[in-house]
């Protein structure tokens, strides 16, 4: 058995005997008061998420039970009609599974049960929240498979999953969120390639999506994201050349795919990347020259390229550049020979390498240089 099972089961066991030797909340004492400002089934959800995930021992549970659900901590009604409009138990200590009576609060906004101790799956019944504009279930010991019915809500605006036990791959359906901005998924298990149909979730500004098992290319379709401003794919197992449709993310600011297995060249494309401030493509396996390109980058603060295969010297244009950080150690880049192997600096390149307040430079490699005479075809960043 393995530790997290261990650790899942034993949560689930003292959850059990925690909500059997403790007091909770009746339903129909609660729900049936006289003056209870709340549907009776919408009470009952709730309670029961209160019972289930140990109300008792949350570490705020002021105000629940009263007639006036206002009162109740972490919760947010509407004034007139008493529908539930959001529950913020974040950071509660909650402990146990998410009900699947969850689904009828359906005029529930926002869901944020970030920062507990909820397991087990995911309930397929969070797919009915037809008015859900953001979910977070992040920092959990959630496990299993991202419910294809989350693709049901599509007046999402931000989903949180990250820092999960999550598994399988991303729902095809995803495509049909269509008011997703944000999409935080990093820090589980996810694998499977990134699927093309991503390309057309137009109002992303962060995908989110490192410390996974995501393989494959970038898809060519992500050029269509140009609302991105983030894009973090680190740490995964990602292949192949970086696609040039990257030069369509015209708002990227953060673009961070260190410790995959890309190779190839970097797309010349990278030039129209004017509002990238971190570059980060530390532990792939790209070839060729320093990219020329880069030098127009303005906005451009931390460039780190170590750990490549990356030959030549540095470009002469990069004095264009004003850097915080820069990391070019571990490549095949022409070196001074010593025990630490320091990239050459170009002495027109002195005075700005000098200016730039932490750089890396060390440990370069010899490389046989090979010219590569190649022909790009015209690539359609299409679905």
């Amino acid at each position: 058995m393995t530790y997290y099972r261990k650790e899942k089961l034993f949560i689930i066991l003292f959850i059990w005997v925690s909500n059997n030797s403790l007091a909770m909340l009746d339903t129909n004492t609660v729900c049936q008061q006289p003056d209870i400002n709340i549907d009776f089934l919408e009470c009952a959800s709730l309670i029961n998420l209160y019972n289930i995930t140990d109300g008792d021992n949350w570490t705020i549970n002021s105000g629940w039970g009263n007639a006036d659900v206002s009162t109740w901590y972490g919760i947010t009604a509407e004034v007139i009609g008493g529908n539930i409009l959001i529950i913020d138990l974040n950071n509660n200590n909650l402990q146990g599974i998410v009900p699947s009576t969850i689904q009828s609060l359906t005029s529930l906004q926002v869901l944020n049960l970030s920062q507990n101790v909820l397991v087990d799956i995911i309930p397929v019944e969070i797919g009915q929240l037809a008015s859900l504009v953001s979910l977070n279930l992040s920092q959990n010991l959630f496990a299993g498979n991202i419910p294809s019915s989350i693709s049901n809500l599509t007046q999402l605006q931000s989903l949180f999953l990250f820092d999960n036990h999550l598994t399988g791959v991303l729902p095809t359906g995803f495509s049909s969120l269509n008011q997703l901005q944000v999409l935080w998924i990093g820090d589980n298990n996810l694998s499977g390639s990134l699927s093309s149909m991503l390309g057309s979730m137009t109002n992303l500004v962060s995908f989110i999506a490192d410390n996974n098992e995501f393989t494959g290319n970038i898809p060519h379709s992500f050029g269509h994201l140009i609302n991105l401003e983030t894009l973090a794919l680190n740490n995964n197992n990602l292949t192949g050349p970086l696609t040039p449709c990257i030069g369509n993310l015209q708002s990227i600011k953060s673009l961070l795919l260190m410790d995959n297995n890309f190779t190839g060249d970097l797309p010349e494309t990278f030039n129209t990347l004017t509002q990238l401030e971190f570059l980060n493509l530390i532990g792939n396996n790209f070839t060729g020259g320093l990219p020329q390109s880069i030098n127009s980058l303005n906005s451009l603060r931390v460039l780190s390229l170590g750990g490549n295969n990356f030959i030549g010297t540095i470009p002469l244009n990069y004095i264009n550049l004003s850097l915080d950080n820069f990391s070019i150690n571990n490549n095949n880049l022409d070196f001074v020979p010593s025990a630490m192997n320091l990239a050459t600096i170009p002495p027109s390149l002195t005075a700005w390498f000098n200016s730039i307040p932490s750089t890396i430079i060390s440990f370069q490699s010899s490389s046989l240089s090979i010219f590569k005479n190649s022909f790009e075809s015209p690539i359609t960043c299409s679905f």
